[in-house]
């Protein structure tokens, strides 16, 4: 089964079980932590992928996330924010650390043995718990395990501790079934693993296969590369956990992109497996590319502090991660109007002679959403290189968007016809029946158009739904799709050059040749 093949389908298995997990975390709302001055993150999907530059508060949103659960066995200091977030920093004046000076909190939303609790963490002189005002509630318990660049401590440091230690190490070896898991993700065949600890530091030792028959290699971390050792000591950790929150900074950390896939995919199976929620922050596009997309979140930090770029656009994930480079990027609504924009472009692409690969179509974003995806490329130098679309009824937010790039220029164009994209297409079926009967092959288009206007001219349904209904009915009775049917409108109107359709090939296909000339 191919990589991707295997990612869909854990995708759909772990979304078909959130329902019934009765242990999760639902969200967090962090304010006046760190230069987050209000920020909510929802996590819908058992294992989410924070992305965003350096300062946009990933770190902190995994040490905030930490502080979640009691953990079982932990010592009394060990996950709660004085621990993760020490008030050290004395403000420039010299008085009370800049985070104190206005209130702190963490407020968690948690389904908890299938009920549903909310706990905030507040900090005035010291931090406390509260519960939104229930009496006699309890911070829920769950087995937590964190990961950050600080934990993932150089060999030389852990040698050094054991040398100077009084206290004699030991000397262990460590259950099988906890590197399966990093022999699934590594292309080694491990034949034991050991350890030498002093306290809470140690050493690991591998023995492995080596290529030459009856042979084995035998070394410790000081010889291991820093992606066998993260996946190894991945692998000890939290193979054996279950019902378990993970929260790993920079997953990708010391990882080949087709290791981070192999990577992430054995995590999405654990969580099925094991019941364990994943909260990884990434700077890899390898590692987005492993999740649906409901479980991107990708953070921005503009004039009001740290916001979430909602929903995440797979289209601005590349630009913003350096994978746009000889790209032209056209940014869209919806399904709809991509078909629309790949019907013009299978006109246009053989007309000016641009190779198909150079052009990206990406969708779903909502039409209030423009202005913030058009400031965020922006931040990335990248305007030149984006095309926005918008439906025909949208000129309002397209003046917004246009805005929110000034003093800069944006390329921003609305589709044809005054509405969306299906109520266009019926339109054009409908005023040149002759041209589409030829095309479509069905005798009756302005007729089963007049009977479906009547046939939903009753119906109980929000009128802007109505025009895609009757699409997907006339779809149907053609044994196409809508995308199929308003691609080849599509086309067909940018090949006759009539009405707005004319216009709107004319303006794409020269910002198209701007963009190559550059």
């Amino acid at each position: 089964m191919s990589m991707e093949r295997q990612f869909r389908d854990v995708w759909e298995r772990l979304r078909g079980k959130k329902p019934s997990i009765r242990d999760y975390l639902e969200g967090v709302h962090v304010e006046q932590l760190r230069g987050i001055t209000d920020l909510t993150l929802q996590f819908p999907y058992p294992v989410m992928v924070i992305g965003g530059t350096q300062g946009t508060g990933k770190s902190t949103i995994i040490a905030a996330l930490a502080c979640a659960y009691k953990v079982p066995k932990a010592k009394i200091r060990d996950f709660v924010p004085s621990t993760f977030f020490p008030q050290l920093k004395l403000s420039p004046s010299g008085g009370l650390p800049s985070d104190a000076k206005q209130k702190v909190k963490i407020t968690y939303s948690y389904i908890s043995e299938g009920k549903r609790l909310e706990m905030t963490w507040a900090r005035n002189e010291s931090w406390s718990r509260s519960f939104a005002g229930r009496q006699n509630a309890k911070q829920p318990e769950r087995h937590t395990y964190v990961r950050t660049l600080a934990s993932l401590t150089n060999p030389s440091e852990v040698r050094g501790v054991l040398q100077l230690d009084r206290r004699k190490p030991t000397s262990d070896d460590i259950d099988p079934a906890q590197i399966a898991m990093a022999a699934r993700i590594l292309p080694f065949r491990y034949k034991r693993l050991s350890r030498i600890s002093a306290g809470a530091r140690d050493i690991l030792f591998a023995w492995r296969e080596s290529a030459q028959e009856g042979k084995e290699l035998s070394y410790s971390e000081f010889h291991m590369s820093g992606g066998e050792r993260s996946c190894l000591r991945l692998s000890r950790d939290v193979s054996h956990l279950d019902n378990a929150i993970v929260l790993i900074d920079e997953v990708e950390a010391a990882l080949h992109p087709y290791t981070q896939h192999v990577l992430m995919l054995e995590l999405q199976r654990m969580a099925l497996r094991q019941n364990i929620q994943f909260v990884v922050s990434t700077h890899s596009p390898a590692i987005f590319d492993t999740v649906p997309p409901e479980a991107r979140v990708f953070l921005e930090r503009g004039d009001d502090g740290v916001v979430v770029q909602t929903p995440y656009r797979d289209l601005l994930q590349k630009a913003f991660y350096g994978r746009s480079f000889d790209k032209l990027s056209i940014l869209c609504e919806d399904e709809a109007a991509e078909a629309i924009l790949r019907g013009v472009m299978d006109h246009l692409i053989p007309k000016i002679r641009i190779r198909q690969e150079d052009v990206e179509i990406g969708r779903d974003t909502g039409k209030n959403e423009f202005p913030s995806h058009v400031r965020a490329v922006a931040k990335f130098n990248e305007l030149e290189d984006f095309i926005f679309v918008m439906d025909g009824d949208a000129a309002k937010e397209k003046l917004e968007a246009e805005s929110a790039a000034a003093p800069k220029r944006i390329n921003a164009l609305l589709l044809p016809g005054s509405s969306g994209p299906e109520a266009w297409c019926l339109e054009m079926l409908a005023e040149h029946e002759t041209d589409y009967k030829k095309v479509f092959g069905f005798p009756e288009l302005r007729t089963e158009k007049e009977r479906l206007d009547n046939l939903y001219a009753v119906a109980t349904t929000r009128q802007q739904d109505i025009p895609k209904l009757i699409l997907n009915d006339i779809a149907g009775a053609l044994a196409r799709s809508s995308s199929e049917v308003l691609r080849e409108v599509a086309k067909m109107e940018a090949g006759v050059g009539r009405g707005h359709m004319k216009e709107f090939v004319d303006k794409i296909g020269d910002l198209i040749q701007d963009w190559r000339s550059r």
